[in-house]
């Protein structure tokens, strides 16, 4: 499922909510052909953070939700670049959160080193400067460990590395992701030059590496407001198109120890609007710790949670200030999220089943 995948379910839900919908995004794509967006505006990957301010200029929103990892930062660079503008910045306080966290949001060695903090379970992670700096601390670590790049997703920056010769090869890949072949094939296919800036821009990712824990994985989709977690939907991963990359099957839970641990990372970042949580359950038991923090829209953000609550009708609900978030009757059994052939709903009550069996 790709970030626009995401978008386009959780701009139905928006539209269920009784939210008026007007999207960014590039010419041509599946957000331009769904009937309840009012209004498309032209996203122009040369000049992004112009076309992101125009389009929150002629739109004139109450609420601005990213749905990438990207267009998040270019939200805090919008805010950095406002000082001004009152109106923008107090837009963009709404929709994120606080801004003087907005640099911690990209960074999975903040946000984990915040969550230890905050005495929330979490896997010791450290930043990595250089190749003898990765040998140093995977030698402190242990193997197996897990190297990751900031601004990454869908495991696409992630590698489990369980030998040397397997992390000498995960760290030379991942110094210089994304790589040419990727940053030619990103330009070519979907006319974005972002990878390819990157590329012949010289520019490295932050890289981190993080101890293993043997589990299973689970995550959080959230809608907060102002430090508040309004509703959350908790789901373990049953499968996955990789061990690291997106969830294609997930069973919706109910874990009061993972709602603590959003409860605490939402108001110690007093954040706002939607956002994402990963964790894992460790194999040998205890609560599941938390692995990184996604500050966007994440692909279980249209499904129904545990409670019956609904993520866009609470939060939609609570900016309106009438808190009406209609509960829905939750489907506890696997849910596929990364179908082959995606189907539509008119209702979120009638999630997409699994045409599996799934044996725990």
């Amino acid at each position: 499922m790709t970030a626009f995948d995401a978008a386009e379910y959780l701009a139905q839900a928006l539209d269920d909510a009784g939210a008026a919908i007007e999207v960014l995004c590039p010419p041509g794509n599946a957000m331009t052909r769904l009937p309840f967006v009012r209004k498309v505006h032209p996203y122009s990957t040369p000049h992004p953070l112009a076309s992101l301010r125009q389009a929150i200029a002629m739109a004139a929103p109450d609420l601005v939700i990213p749905c990438d990892d990207y267009i998040a930062s270019l939200l805090h660079q919008l805010h950095e670049a406002a000082p001004g503008d009152r109106k923008l910045k107090q837009l963009l306080t709404v929709s994120l959160g606080h801004p003087d966290n907005f640099p911690l949001l990209l960074s999975r060695v903040d946000v984990c080193r915040l969550a230890r903090e905050m005495d929330v379970p979490c896997p010791e992670t450290v930043p990595v400067i250089d190749r003898a700096d990765f040998w140093r601390k995977l030698d402190a670590l242990g193997l197996p460990s897990v190297l990751k790049t900031d601004r990454s997703w869908g495991g696409n920056g992630v590698a489990i590395v369980r030998t040397p010769a397997e992390a000498e090869r995960a760290f030379a890949r991942l110094r210089a992701y994304p790589g040419f072949p990727r940053a030619l094939k990103r330009l070519l296919r979907d006319k974005d030059v972002r990878l390819m800036q990157q590329v012949l821009g010289g520019q490295k990712k932050a890289l981190s590496l993080q101890r293993y824990v043997e589990g299973r994985r689970a995550n959080a989709a959230v809608a907060c407001w102002q430090g508040e977690v309004l509703a959350a939907v908790m789901v373990e991963v049953l499968a996955s198109d990789r061990l690291t990359g997106p969830a294609t099957l997930v069973r919706v839970i109910d874990d009061p120890a993972m709602f603590l641990a959003v409860c605490k990372m939402v108001a110690g970042l007093k954040l706002s609007g939607l956002c994402g949580f990963d964790f894992i359950a460790p194999a040998d038991g205890g609560d599941a710790q938390l692995l990184e923090l996604n500050p966007r829209v994440t692909p279980t953000s249209h499904l129904v949670a545990a409670d019956g609550q609904v993520l866009a009708a609470a939060l939609c609900g609570r900016w309106r200030g009438d808190g009406a978030a209609v509960s829905h009757v939750p489907d506890l059994g696997p849910l596929t999220v990364f179908p082959p052939h995606r189907r539509r709903t008119n209702s979120w009550g009638d999630q997409v089943r699994a045409e599996q069996v799934v044996k725990d």
